[in-house]
């Protein structure tokens, strides 16, 4: 009541002073239109007289009002007040203030929807706009000669999912800038270089600022550092089944059979504990080459006999009792099987990088750290490693996290997955489901994630059913760059939004009857219709200078690209080549201690002893027994 009744006193008051001035300004007009018919009079310009000039008193004025000049003047205030009100209503109802380029007008009434573009205020209240030199965030174009960043103190996720078909500068205008924006706030940085071309850009700027640089290339092995994925894994029976299901999901084909795929994982899971807790091998013997060994040096008769010697509560022995259970031909089939499976680590090369271990993945999170993933963009045969590396280095990092007072890496660590499908599918579960929970979670652990693709269909047949959707749901900032297939454009017009606009239209109207239609007549109708801020088409069409940047709660901002030549550290980039990194290494290729030599003398003497045993074919069918 008291809030009603201050709102009608203050309207009362607006009133009166309304009127007052009205009055005033009729006062005045009306002493215009008199001094002029009284001039007019007087001979006008012929007559020598020239015309009175108004009189500014209040008290003149308002006696002025009152005359028939002044209600003369009152009356064509109202008229052209009116006129401007109803040309103000019209032009709100059926017209826009904002016309689109494009060539349609945009409605105000917002009846259809309200999707428009991000204004500039918007942009500055959400973004960090400031010049490159200046710049603290992860930029992500430019706006009138400014970059345009995420802010280190966004209240957003910081996980930005990139789209660019080929050609389309995510190198140039996304990677290469997120990488300098981590060097200036002394960030550690883990980056996917199908090319070698991140490498040969930054690591000397790295190597200057004082990071620990490392390379794991699955090109050129012999070009870079090693990582043991079984270094420390003694018998955690967790990251074994990790390591066992990256490694099949990541080798099988798509049409994979799980009959064949359970069966070679709980074969590799039962040699990758035996090899981790064997007490009788060095810790430099614990690696993936081992395993191969034992698995390819071994008849199936000498791997029973080692793993029934071990204690029942043995971590290796469960999976390798369900192995165990199938019959001779089902064993063969899955030894074979599986061998096949890990043939690339009969490479010298591969084994040497799998080895031993010159790379620590929680060293990211403890100090400034850059590391080089070298991957293949021709062919698939060293996926499972990658795969095993992120894996491995999600869980790794998590838990180091975890293990601090605050909860965070003591160094945020920004993961720049370019090619990201050339990765591999991230995460021990079978569907992919596992990276897509450690995005939800690892923003909390101050891990930041970059990924790029060509395409949302890319994605999408990497993780299918609709884990795509929830792995780009997490990416709170998604970038556009360009593409060339109807999956993401169309995707990104949907994300665009819908838009209320004015539509118009003209009808003639002739009757049939007439002879001659001297003089057609019109309909003209105005209404309002609705269409997505960006269509398909115009999302194919984009300039390729131009990226569409979609932040979660905001409307979609329409930016420049950001070449990385713009920015101040690419003047100092003294570029080095990936083969001209030769790191020093040790690998032990000793397959087994003398112990483990002897023990495997029985299971050999027992099936020398036995004809029917030896007379029989290890590999003599991969296909299960009907009766299995």
């Amino acid at each position: 009541m008291k809030r009603n009744k201050k709102k009608i006193i203050i309207i009362a008051i607006c009133a009166v002073l309304g009127v007052v001035a009205l009055l005033y300004i009729c006062g005045l007009l009306g002493q215009v239109i008199s001094n002029y018919a009284e001039w007019n009079e007087k001979g006008g310009l012929t007559g020598g007289t020239t015309i009175r000039p108004v009189d500014w008193n209040p008290a003149v004025c308002y006696s002025k009002a009152f005359t028939v000049d002044g209600l003369k003047s009152l009356a064509a205030v109202i008229v052209i007040a009116g006129l401007v009100f109803a040309v103000v209503k019209l032009h709100d109802r059926f017209d826009s203030k904002e016309r689109d380029p494009r060539g349609f007008a945009k409605s105000k009434s917002g009846a259809y929807g309200t999707a428009s573009w991000m204004t500039p205020k918007e942009m500055k209240e959400t973004l960090e706009v400031s010049t490159p030199e200046t710049a603290q965030g992860v930029i992500l174009g430019e706006y009138e000669g400014k970059t345009v960043c995420l802010p280190k103190d966004t209240k957003l996720n910081r996980h930005i999912a990139v789209f660019g078909a080929s050609g389309t500068m995510k190198s140039r205008a996304v990677i290469r800038n997120a990488l300098f924006q981590a060097l200036k706030q002394n960030e550690s940085v883990v980056v996917t270089d199908p090319k070698g071309e991140l490498y040969a850009d930054t690591a000397q700027l790295y190597r200057d600022a004082e990071y620990e640089v490392k390379v794991f290339n699955l090109v050129n092995p012999e070009h870079g550092d090693s990582w043991n994925c079984m270094s420390n894994l003694g018998g955690d029976t967790l990251m074994a089944q990790v390591l066992t299901n990256v490694i099949i999901g990541n080798t099988s084909s798509g049409k994979g059979d799980h009959f064949w795929d359970n069966g070679e994982g709980n074969l590799l899971k039962a040699l990758v504990l035996y090899v981790g807790l064997d007490r009788t091998r060095k810790p430099g013997q614990k690696h993936l080459p081992a395993v191969y060994q034992m698995l390819t040096r071994n008849t199936e008769f000498q791997l029973t006999a080692l793993f029934d010697k071990l204690p029942l509560d043995h971590p290796a022995r469960a999976p390798y009792n369900l192995f165990a259970q199938a019959s001779d031909t089902v064993k063969s089939g899955i030894i074979l099987g599986l061998g096949t499976r890990l043939q690339v680590l009969q490479n010298k090369a591969v084994q040497a990088i799998t080895g031993s271990s010159d790379i620590d993945l929680t060293m990211p999170g403890r100090k400034k750290c850059a590391y080089y993933i070298i991957l293949s963009d021709q062919d698939t045969t060293m996926t499972f490693l990658s795969s095993l590396f992120f894996s491995f280095l999600f869980i790794k990092l998590t838990r180091y996290a975890d293990s601090m007072q605050n909860g965070r890496c003591a160094v945020p660590v920004n993961l720049v997955l370019d090619e990201f499908n050339n990765v591999g599918r991230i995460g021990g579960s079978a569907d992919g489901s596992d990276f897509a929970r450690s995005l939800s979670v690892c923003r909390s652990r101050d891990i930041r994630v970059m990924l790029a693709v060509q395409s949302l269909g890319q994605l999408q047949n990497r993780y299918p059913n609709n884990l795509w959707a929830e792995i780009v749901g997490n990416c709170d900032v998604q970038l556009m760059l360009g593409c060339t297939d109807d999956v993401s454009a169309k995707y990104f017009s949907e994300r665009s939004g819908e838009m209320s606009i004015e539509v118009n239209s003209t009808m003639t109207v002739r009757k049939t009857i007439a002879v001659a239609q001297l003089i057609p007549q019109y309909r003209h109708t105005e209404g309002q219709g609705r269409r997505k801020l960006l269509t398909p088409d115009e999302v194919l069409r984009m300039p390729n200078d131009e990226l569409l940047c979609i932040i979660r709660g905001y409307n979609v901002l329409k930016l420049n690209k950001f070449d990385y030549t713009k920015h101040p550290l690419s003047w100092k980039i003294r570029k080095t080549s990936v083969f001209a990194y030769n790191p020093e290494r040790v690998y032990d290729t000793t397959d087994s201690t003398p112990d483990e030599r002897q023990e495997e003398n029985p299971a050999k003497e027992k099936r020398e002893g036995n004809p029917a045993v030896k007379a029989k074919k290890l590999y003599g069918s991969a296909k299960p027994p009907s009766e299995f």
